[in-house]
């Protein structure tokens, strides 16, 4: 939680001293804006990437997880009937 207020913190600092507006050219589209709201959005575009591409991994995790502790807990109650 500290380091996510101070990530804050130093996002704001940031987006107060870079106020220039840029010019963002992607195939046909151009784009205006200030630099600190294009990078603040390339952030928030790469991070959402990010998420995406590991959320496979953490599903499978996840399913190997409770397929397991239900082995677990099905071995433990043919023990208690033994």
């Amino acid at each position: 939680m500290i380091i996510f207020i101070l990530l804050l913190i130093l996002i704001t600092i940031f987006a107060s001293q870079n106020t220039a507006f840029v010019s963002i050219n992607f195939l046909n589209f151009t784009v205006n804006g200030s630099l600190s709201l294009v990078l603040l959005i390339t952030f928030v575009f790469g991070f959402l990437s990010g998420v995406i591409f590991l959320l496979p991994s953490y599903i499978r995790k996840s399913i190997k997880k409770t397929i397991k502790n239900e082995a677990i807990q099905k071995n433990i109650s043919e023990e208690k009937t033994d």
